[in-house]
């Protein structure tokens, strides 16, 4: 994945360079006035990044243990919110540690050939990584919803496992063309473009493809369904009676297949409507996932695409003030998306909320039981100590 934490540095605006508060030069003519919006766009990057830096960090580590250590790690959903709350905690470090250090005029790993390499490869790796977890718990609830027969044989643990390793091979391959089109350059890391052009801006096209064009289409086209289905179920479903015998329920699902009319009439028990009804708040909750990645990313990688097709047509087109602008709050929206995922799940998750609840709680438990133990055991030596008799000592001068 081309790194979205490259920004546009240079405007050329038939003047000199200065540099701005973000570290990026900004091209001035004597007559020429930099916008006022160009410094607090900067300063906001500046401050904001690594606010959104820290919420993300604890927000992802509390979202993996959920979804790891607690009665949610059986669903196959978690698999995959388990393994996009690592890769959003890598990237976010990776952010820290590179470009906003970078901007600060700090020494980073950036600025140092080898590393520099390094850390534009495994944010390219998981920003990938983001995307593609990101579509795969949409398809699974895609085949959970729009094909509920198919749901035990797609939607298993197992299976999940399965493709989140594949896609965190094929990203490593993938993103290692970046290992070779990337150095030091007057002191910062970047792309290495006269010596690798056609290179570049191949693997930049492919990569708009695969993470933008084809991933964003996928979205839209299952969101869309999903929640056709989910509202569907709302206002179509009836219970056709109750057993007297028993506490079994008559659900008859309406659907409608090719524009025929059939009727499924299954008998659920109340543990069947607990699931079914978890299934659906789950649906609900990745639906709202899914479509906050969207909008987050969206921006960011139009403003991307943009330049691509506008720097393809125009030779030697410059990048005006106001564009930086927007491509500097668009950025910052790209990594919000890495930092929000949590407060979505307690938001819109009453399982997340309840087995978050329940994992603070033991936490809470085992650490009282820790420091009673630490406090119980130092009383005990105190004491131990002032029981003993001291031993006699002979104080008297032995020549």
């Amino acid at each position: 994945m081309a790194s979205h934490m490259d920004t546009v540095e240079i405007f050329e605006l038939n003047g000199t360079n200065h540099s701005d508060t973000n570290g990026s030069s900004v091209s001035t003519g004597a007559p020429y006035v930099i916008p006022a919006y160009i410094n607090i766009v900067g300063y906001l990057n500046l401050y904001t990044t690594p606010i959104i830096v820290f919420f993300g960090l604890v927000g992802n580590v509390l979202s993996f243990l959920v979804f790891n250590y607690t009665y949610l790690h059986r669903l196959s959903s978690s698999t995959y919110l388990a393994a996009l709350a690592l890769t959003d905690q890598i990237f976010l470090t990776m952010l820290l540690v590179g470009p906003w250090l970078q901007s600060l005029s700090a020494e980073t790993p950036q600025g140092i050939d080898g590393l520099c390499q390094l850390q534009v490869y495994f944010t390219n790796v998981v920003g990938f990584l983001s995307v593609a977890y990101v579509v795969g718990f949409t398809v699974e609830r895609y085949v959970a919803v729009c094909y509920p027969l198919k749901r035990p044989e797609f939607c298993t643990s197992k299976r999940a496992k399965c493709v989140v390793i594949s896609l965190a091979v094929f990203a490593c391959v993938f993103n290692s063309v970046s290992l070779f089109t990337n150095g030091i350059r007057d002191g910062y890391c970047a792309p290495l473009i006269e010596e690798h052009m056609e290179l570049i801006m191949g693997f930049t096209y492919i990569d708009t493809v695969v993470t933008l064009i084809l991933p964003t289409a996928l979205l839209i086209f299952m969101n869309i369904r999903i929640a056709t289905k989910v509202a569907y179920f709302y206002s179509n479903r009836q219970v056709m009676h109750t057993a007297s015998s028993t506490d079994k329920l008559t659900v008859v699902l309406m659907r409608f297949h090719n524009g025929v009319q059939t009727v499924d009439t299954g008998l659920l028990t109340h543990g069947g409507k607990r699931l079914r009804r978890t299934q659906v708040k789950i649906t609900k909750m990745l639906l709202l996932v899914s479509t906050v990645f969207l909008v987050l990313n969206l921006p960011s990688h139009s403003m991307r695409v943009y330049h691509l097709v506008v720097t393809s047509k125009r030779e030697g087109y410059s990048v005006s003030p106001l564009e930086w602008a927007l491509q500097q709050i668009f950025q910052l929206l790209y990594y919000t998306n890495f930092a929000i995922n949590f407060a979505l799940y307690s938001l819109s998750g009453q399982n997340f909320r309840k087995a978050l609840r329940r994992l603070l709680g033991k936490v809470k438990y085992k650490a009282n039981r820790f420091f009673t133990h630490v406090g119980t055991t130092m009383r005990r030596r105190s004491v131990w100590s002032r029981s003993s008799p001291l031993p006699d000592i002979d104080t008297r001068f032995t020549p």
